[in-house]
């Protein structure tokens, strides 16, 4: 986005604030292609790119239990706690935004949603 903008996902930012996440936990997410239907965000999460320990734009995987521990490792990584439960046929919704407070360049800020309908 680069110093002083706010467009594309700079909004997403406003997800850090606790409050915020509490008043704005549905979203709707909708594309010029197809409407998507109602999201509950269950994490927020800074984030280091550099860091390789975790991939968050991970769409595939092997089995059920790596899903589930993606799922964990997401929920661990969360700057906000939540008890929204997972379930292994949920569809994740993952937005993601530079946020460049904690890591310089590097940083991203990732907000995770759960589809309400699926």
């Amino acid at each position: 986005m680069g110093a002083g903008r706010y467009d594309m996902f700079s909004t997403l930012l406003l997800y850090k604030d606790e409050e915020f996440l509490k008043n704005h936990q549905n979203i709707r997410f909708d594309t010029i292609h197809k409407l998507h239907d109602w999201w509950e965000v269950f994490a927020v999460i800074e984030l280091n790119v550099s860091n390789t320990d975790f991939n968050y734009q991970k769409i595939q995987f092997q089995n059920d239990e790596e899903f589930k521990e993606w799922i964990e490792k997401v929920k661990s990584l969360s700057i906000h706690d939540s008890d929204i439960e997972i379930s292994l046929t949920d569809h994740i919704l993952t937005l993601s935004t530079c946020d460049r407070s904690r890591f310089g360049r590097n940083g991203r800020l990732l907000v995770l949603a759960v589809r309400l309908y699926p």
